[in-house]
């Protein structure tokens, strides 16, 4: 090996031994060393990856355990990060700032074969860098509720993926299954809207999910993802969320959960029907009774004339309303529902047979609470029951105004859904 590329290691040690909680120099010392076919390199990954992991920097600690480590040492490390960011992590331990580390000289040995010891000795040398195994780490969106085995199936199946500024992680009308983890730079959701106008709804920065409706449904995306900074991401492919669903099922268990929780807390904001509710928040024990139904396109999900199938509520894509009057001999759409908007009410409060049918005809994701679920919550949301009987007594007066003019016109034709609760 040449002399020049030994020496490089000199200003690569100088740099790491003045700032010896830099990744950036441990990576790049460890890069060199690789280079040089230094079979020792290894380790220092490991303890670039143990200092990543234990300061704080999740994702970083990742990303350098999938790049650069194989195998059992793979497996140690990743068991190592689930113990730490998983569900048995410590969360009752001080979250303390990681400890600032003395910088310490380094002194050029000369000597070819010296110089690489020293460089290996300093690069797994992580004395006064790592805080102690009892300091709380921050928690990251997707794996701090699993369990060591399901924490490093997930590890391993995720892919990684760039982006540079301007280029879209999700497109929207695309029917996009994929979901990513946001691990750096920061992202905007915008949607383009019927006049061709762009709207930016979000800025979204790492650690986030994004696109995890995906989990649930094939409902074409509603909105864009675009990186705004250059965007590095773990991607979890519609397959391997089937495969780990089958090895590992508490992995696709909790993604379905975080996708519920989130979709609850949207409630509050997109749904007039829950903004009553302190702080627009359905309570644990009323929210656990929701169930979560992904209907396919063209899944019709109430049928005019059948039993009260409970209270619904669109939490994405839309829904349209049919009524069949059989003096007009025909079947209209009265409604189209979006997010937020909700049916069934009328039928639950009354206990009559349904007065109008409900499909998804691009597929939908929606809120479900049965009747026996409503009645045993009924008496703790007084808010949301006021206003589903106003919203039921306002839509039984219009829809019997519709039917009747429908009779009298014998149309087809669409109509206004203005009678809908504005959400």
């Amino acid at each position: 090996m040449a002399t020049s590329h030994r020496n490089d290691l000199v200003p690569l040690c100088e740099t790491l031994a003045a700032q010896p909680a830099s990744l950036g120099a441990r990576v790049a010392l460890a890069l060199r060393l690789d280079a040089l076919g230094v079979p020792a390199a290894t380790a220092v990954w490991v303890a670039t990856a143990r200092i990543a992991g234990g300061r704080g920097h999740f994702h970083a600690a990742l990303a350098l355990i999938r790049r650069h480590l194989q195998g059992a040492r793979q497996t140690e490390l990743l068991t190592w990060l689930a113990q730490r960011y998983g569900a048995e992590r410590s969360t009752g331990g001080a979250r303390r700032p990681p400890p600032i580390p003395t910088p310490r000289p380094f002194v050029d040995p000369g000597d070819d074969d010296a110089r690489i010891d020293a460089a290996v000795r300093l690069g797994v040398d992580t004395a006064g860098v790592l805080p102690g195994d009892e300091a709380t780490l921050p928690e990251m969106p997707l794996f701090s509720a699993l369990p060591t085995p399901e924490f490093v199936a997930l590890a391993r199946a995720l892919g990684e993926a760039r982006f540079a500024p301007g280029e879209a992680l999700v497109r929207q009308g695309e029917e996009d299954r994929r979901v990513f983890v946001l691990a750096q730079g920061r992202v905007q959701v915008e949607r383009l809207e019927t006049s061709g106008e762009k709207v930016a709804l979000a800025q979204v920065g790492a650690p986030a999910l994004v696109g995890e409706m995906a989990v649930l449904t094939s409902v074409s995306r509603r909105a864009s993802v675009v990186a705004l900074d250059p965007v590095l991401a773990w991607r979890l492919d519609p397959e391997t969320v089937e495969r780990l669903g089958h090895e590992h099922p508490a992995v696709v268990s909790h993604l379905t959960r975080l996708v519920k929780q989130r979709l609850l807390a949207n409630l509050g904001r997109t749904s007039r029907i829950f903004r009553g509710l302190p702080g627009g928040v359905l309570p644990s024990a009323v929210a656990e009774r929701f169930v979560l139904r992904a209907v396919p396109a063209g899944g019709v999900v109430v049928e005019q004339g059948t039993p009260a199938p409970g209270l619904f509520v669109v939490l994405h894509g839309e829904a349209d309303v049919w009524v069949t009057d059989s003096a007009a001999e025909g079947r209209t759409r009265v409604a189209v529902l979006h997010e937020g908007d909700v049916f069934g009410e009328l039928s639950l409060l009354t206990g009559a047979p349904t007065t109008a049918s409900v499909a998804t005809p691009r597929g939908a994701v929606l809120l479900h609470l049965g009747p026996a679920d409503f009645a045993a919550v009924r008496d703790d949301l007084p808010a949301v029951v006021n206003e589903l009987v106003e919203l039921s007594e306002t839509r039984r007066g219009e829809l019997e105004e519709m039917v009747g003019a429908l009779a009298d016109e014998g149309t087809e034709e669409v109509v206004d859904d203005t009678w809908l609760v504005p959400a």
